[in-house]
């Protein structure tokens, strides 16, 4: 469709936002538009699912206003939003899977963009909205053209990490052959040593909902091991995120949705790793990995032994492709692992808005180095740096362009 005929359909409001506040009457027409747009979009993780957020603002997890839901004549996207203070909107990011957490029928992605930007443009409620990262340049592309075209400011900005994928063939066989043989020898090798460990190790791929949901306190224990002091704020910092997580992995187990991979020492947890399958796609995402390289000999890899379990699983039930995660390491790159370069998003109502956002982001990649309690500090200073902006004139006047 011509931007032209889009244009057409915004300007006679056949394109229709509106925010649903999660403890509204209005809200059961969102869950319900939540989950045929769940149906319909046959690109999004398990993570954008209506169950998933509402475990996660049940148990604290995370914080949720409501939702942006956008209709041409029936829902076509929903975006979950909480307000970080007045005017300025972020998509949540609920411990997702490096991707925007938005529900979008394709057919009416440039729609949605249009019509999302002509929006923007003249509600009061929104000067600043946050939408997070995305490796879709294609819709990325179509989001600068929708805010140019109505005067809003988009913000487009590289960051360090990118998705890791690797594409799967019909056999393992073939996937071996496509790795090189390097590879092959590798994880043949480290598959090999834990083998001979004879009865001291053992291996479990979980598919119970209840067996996958038992594990989640372990794997908190071994991922704080590893990650707590580089990781300030993260799933596992306190006690709602390990019981989100039980819950949400039980949930997805139920629905045919998770496995977790487990790797036992003596009887002691070595490695846990999950992955999400989303149903009606060919693609399977490595969520989480937790592991005690301390506790194992010298030169053993419960990684890249873990990593060839899923990988013969998914080959095994016909999928496609395999999402690694967010950072490219050495044993993705032996599986076949590219990466695939994705963007921070945000649009922006005014000049004022837009340059201190670029500034603040800069300063915020920064803090993400220091100690936890600086980097708290550094988060409320960035709040507070956002709430004195909003009250500049070049944010509040929309047409000073």
């Amino acid at each position: 469709m011509e931007v032209d005929d889009i244009e057409t359909r915004v300007a006679q409001r056949q394109v229709k936002c509106e925010l649903i506040a999660w403890d509204s009457l209005e809200f059961e027409r969102a869950r319900l538009a939540w989950d045929e747009l769940a149906a319909i979009d046959t690109r999004a993780p398990i993570v954008c699912y209506r169950e998933w957020f509402e475990l996660a603002r049940r148990t604290g997890a995370c914080r949720l206003w409501g939702v942006l839901l956008v209709s041409v004549e029936r829902p076509v996207a929903l975006l979950p939003v909480r307000k970080l203070f007045p005017r300025c909107w972020e998509v949540v990011s609920c411990f997702g899977v490096g991707e925007l957490q938005i529900l979008l029928d394709p057919a009416w992605e440039r729609e949605v963009w249009f019509g999302l930007a002509e929006w923007m443009k003249r509600a009061p409620e929104i000067g600043l909205l946050l939408l997070g990262v995305s490796e879709r340049e294609e819709s990325i592309d179509v989001l600068v053209q929708a805010c140019r075209q109505y005067n809003l400011f988009p913000v487009v900005e590289s960051i360090t990490t990118s998705a890791v994928w690797s594409e799967l063939p019909e056999s393992w066989e073939a996937f071996l052959r496509r790795i090189g043989p390097q590879a092959a020898r590798n994880i043949r090798r480290a598959e090999r040593k834990f083998h001979d460990l004879g009865s001291e190790c053992t291996m479990e791929l979980l598919t119970s909902p209840d067996e996958c949901a038992a594990v989640i306190p372990e794997m908190a224990r071994l991922y704080n091991l590893r990650w707590r002091k580089e990781q300030a704020v993260s799933l596992f910092s306190d006690s709602r995120g390990i019981q989100f997580y039980q819950q949400a992995i039980h949930w997805a187990a139920r629905r045919g949705f998770a496995l977790t991979f487990v790797i036992r020492l003596r009887g002691a947890p070595v490695l846990i790793q999950t992955t999400l399958h989303p149903p009606g796609q060919k693609v399977l995402y490595q969520h989480i990995t937790a592991r005690d390289v301390a506790a194992l000999p010298a030169g053993y890899s419960p990684g890249v032994v873990g990593s060839a379990v899923e990988f013969r699983w998914a080959i095994e039930h016909g999928l496609t492709r395999i999402n690694q995660g967010a950072v490219i390491m050495p044993y993705k790159v032996m599986f076949g692992g590219v990466e695939h370069p994705r963007r921070q998003i945000a649009i922006a109502q005014s000049p004022a808005a837009y340059r201190t956002l670029n500034s603040l982001n800069r300063g915020m990649h920064i803090a993400r180095h220091l100690p936890a309690h600086l980097m708290l500090a550094a988060r409320s200073i960035q709040q507070r740096l956002m709430k004195s902006v909003h009250n500049k004139k070049g944010w509040k006047d929309h047409d000073s362009k």
